[in-house]
């Protein structure tokens, strides 16, 4: 097992975009760009777009047509866009870690571990999603049963749970964060065997990592910030359409791209050597 320092990730990000920077432009800046022309031309799905039939709908009153009409596409262009991305991030993975060559057969894993990668983890957001519905039904229950101010009770417990459960999302992200570099690079589709080795691994410098990614979020929220606000106002002049796909490039892309290379970055700091070595 390797060690981990804040400067020694970012150092192995950089070294892994400057080898790699044609094929994370053609797999990860490739599956972006697909994804948003097929949003965009076979779904019909853009931003601008949905806004203003979200709004429409509220004011109109008829947001139960909107969900029932509009957002069966949306939730299918979504599925259909994160397929595309999860290949091409897998794919990515696997040629830049294992030194794989074979662009149709990264491409050929890299859909296969989508694909059941995005199934285990509808699994599990599903059942996280029952048990917390579960339990703020009976936190709900109880303080309905109680005085008149239950509701607002009710409303100041929910926020003070969800305070609570955002610095645990947050260790959570850091502990899994070599779940997809781990699996690409032994060429696994089992995400249990990502998460074991991503425990593993992480398990000596959670804390190091949690502030890496603190980091590394909030300087790309800014960058990237910025830079869409710049790259949405000069796509709202050049249509919808056009406007979409000059979005993706100018901020999907290279935001795909340099968050690829950091999880890369870090799970090289963590295993300076293949994972077979690590883990025979």
């Amino acid at each position: 097992m390797g060690s981990f320092t804040i400067g020694a990730a970012w150092g192995e990000a950089m070294a892994f975009l400057q080898r790699h920077m044609t094929m994370l432009l053609v797999l990860v800046g490739g599956s972006v760009l697909l994804a948003t022309i097929i949003q965009t031309f076979v779904f019909g799905v853009s931003q601008a777009a949905l806004q203003a039939q979200m709004q429409s709908a509220m004011t109109s009153g008829q947001m139960e047509t909107f969900m029932t009409t509009v957002l069966p596409g949306i939730a299918g262009a979504g599925l259909i866009g994160a397929i595309i991305q999860a290949t091409g991030q897998f794919a990515a993975y696997r040629m830049g870690l294992s030194g794989e060559d074979d662009y149709a057969s990264a491409i050929i894993y890299g859909l296969t571990a989508a694909i059941v990668s995005l199934l285990f983890w509808s699994v599990v957001l599903l059942i996280v999603a029952l048990v917390l519905g579960l339990t703020l039904g009976a936190l709900g229950m109880g303080f309905a049963g109680g005085s008149g101010g239950g509701s607002a009770a009710m409303l100041g417990v929910f926020g003070l749970f969800i305070l609570l459960l955002l610095p645990v999302a947050l260790w959570l992200a850091a502990r899994l964060w070599a779940v997809q570099p781990a699996m690409a690079d032994a060429r696994s589709i089992n995400p249990l065997y990502g998460l074991s080795q991503s425990w593993q691994l992480t398990a000596p410098y959670q804390w190091p990592l949690l502030g890496y990614l603190l980091l590394t979020l909030i300087g790309m929220i800014v960058v990237f910030g910025i830079l869409g606000a710049i790259a949405g106002f000069i796509g709202a002049a050049l249509g919808e359409t056009i406007g979409s796909l000059f979005v993706a490039i100018t901020t999907g892309v290279p935001a795909g791209i340099l968050s690829l290379a950091i999880g890369a970055g870090v799970y090289r700091t963590l295993t300076p050597h293949n994972a077979s070595d690590v883990f025979a």
